[in-house]
């Protein structure tokens, strides 16, 4: 029988997807700087292509919420893991989130790669046509901001797609749903029975449409790229520049230094 773990591995390729991916960067690259926002596709423009390639990561958007749902939920149906474990796992988790953050913190004020985008934001917001940002009223109380996570209803985290909602609602049901079926009897065994086959047919649905989607997305990286390149020309790569060296940082001190330490 085949499981979802069969369905996430599609069959090798001689082009992995982070490699068409920077192809794509590159392919976006050569018609932003050739053809800028001029058009030259049956009418077509760069700026017709950057839409299109949105198109994708919104789909991608659309399917990674129910897909964390739905996961979560499958996870607490099949696993098979004691109550002093779970704390356990927990209690790591919490603590490599903990040095994550810090390290992240270090690195980030190290670094500062915020500065480097001073003033080219809003240059770049005025290419794109986008409004100015509007303050939301963020704030640091602890307890204002577990309140927002909590939704007004079951539909609203799907809406607008609060994952870290969607996770609290994921745990509720899934724990409810382990709780009952261990002490379930009957029809009502019958049922849960059934819903556990739902979950994993809809994990299973949903995994192989992200797979799906995700093969458009060195189309979409080509788009997308092509499109700011057009408006703000190679500057706009020195300005993330910053970032990918941040973030190739963070990964370097964790998989070569924190992680040989445990």
């Amino acid at each position: 029988e085949g499981d979802v773990s069969s369905l996430a591995e599609p069959a090798p390729r001689r082009f992995p997807l982070y490699l068409r991916v920077l192809v794509g960067v590159g392919v976006g690259t050569a018609l932003g700087v050739a053809f800028r926002s001029e058009p030259y596709l049956f009418g077509a423009s760069n700026v017709d292509l950057g839409p299109l390639g949105m198109l994708v990561v919104r789909t991608l958007k659309t399917l990674a919420t129910p897909l964390i749902f739905v996961a979560i939920v499958d996870s607490f149906l099949k696993t098979r893991i004691s109550a002093l474990s779970g704390a356990r796992l927990l209690a790591i988790c919490a603590v490599n989130v903990t040095i994550a953050m810090v390290l992240g913190l270090f690195i980030l004020n190290s670094f500062q790669p915020g500065a480097g985008w001073a003033g080219r934001l809003e240059s770049l917001k005025a290419f794109a046509g986008a409004a100015p940002a509007v303050a939301t009223g963020a704030t640091l109380s602890p307890l204002k901001n577990f309140a927002a996570f909590v939704p007004e209803s079951v539909v609203e985290p799907f809406q607008k797609n609060l994952v870290i909602s969607v996770v609290l609602l994921a745990v509720l049901v899934g724990a409810a749903l382990r709780s009952i079926r261990s002490e379930a009897a009957g029809s009502l065994a019958a049922a849960i029975t059934l819903v556990e086959q739902l979950v994993e047919a809809l994990y299973a649905a949903l995994t192989k449409m992200l797979l799906w989607v995700a093969e458009a997305m060195p189309f979409a990286v080509a788009f997308i790229v092509a499109d700011v390149v057009g408006k703000a020309g190679l500057g706009v790569f020195s300005a993330l520049a910053v970032f990918f060296v941040t973030i190739l940082a963070g990964l370097l001190v964790h998989s070569l230094i924190y992680y040989p330490l445990l």
